[in-house]
């Protein structure tokens, strides 16, 4: 549980990370004071992807207020 900054704010969040036989490693940070969505996301693949190697960011940018 740590803070994380996103365009659209900063946000106590709780850092999930995972690695697979596929050779993907991702990092999503998750906010329970939103209902868990996810504010931050990191996907990194290695070599022995079927995809082959790549890296991929998001972040949230926006929040619609009712």
């Amino acid at each position: 549980y740590e803070p994380v900054t996103v365009p659209a704010g900063t946000y106590q969040a709780f850092r999930v990370w995972s690695h697979d036989s596929m050779g993907e490693t991702s990092t999503i940070w998750t906010a329970p004071s939103m209902g868990q969505p996810t504010v931050k996301r990191i996907l990194d693949r290695d070599a022995s992807a079927p995809q082959g190697v790549g890296h991929l960011e998001g972040e949230l940018t926006l929040v619609k207020k009712p």
